[in-house]
């Protein structure tokens, strides 16, 4: 579990602790596709021997505000799917890839990929440059790679280490 910090979208100054914990057996049925408004099925992610699974929750509140899931490639961890709760989908909502990709950062630090993030990304100009602002950069092939600078820099920005 690690401490992380959330913002709302229309507030940047409203901010939120949160958590960054392994999704578990017990989560799946809250998180699924045909039932509670989730995009990617994520029983099929947890399952999945090569990825980790992640979530995000508010403290004082029960509900997942995002996912995350990703594995270890050979000089870079890989994100595959990234998804924020229906909740927050709209523009009332918090920013949830802010704080998921801050961790993933972090894993790839503590794995010794020197903090370098490469994102499958849908084939979506709106997405991609999202994920541009974030200080992703778009490599073609519907990926985005997160080099070391900025790495620390979302780490610095939105993790709560040592707290």
């Amino acid at each position: 579990m690690l401490r992380v910090k959330v913002h709302r979208k229309l507030s940047k100054s409203e901010t939120f602790t949160g958590n960054v914990e392994p999704l578990n057996l017990d989560d799946l049925p809250g998180v699924s596709p045909s039932k509670h408004g989730w995009f990617f099925d994520w029983r099929t992610e947890f399952n999945n021997p090569r990825r980790e699974v992640y979530k995000l929750i508010i403290l004082g509140s029960p509900d997942i505000q995002g996912l995350i899931s990703f594995e270890y490639d050979e000089g870079f961890v890989l994100v595959r799917f990234l998804e924020s709760s229906p909740d927050n989908r709209n523009r009332w909502g918090l920013f949830i890839a802010h704080p998921l990709l801050a961790f993933v950062c972090m894993k790839s630090f503590e794995s010794g990929n020197d903090g370098i993030v490469c994102i499958e990304s849908k084939i979506n100009p709106r997405l991609i440059r999202y994920y541009e602002s974030l200080g992703a950069r778009y490599i073609g092939n519907n990926r985005l790679v997160i080099f070391e600078l900025e790495s620390i820099r979302l780490r610095k920005l939105y993790l709560m280490e040592g707290e």
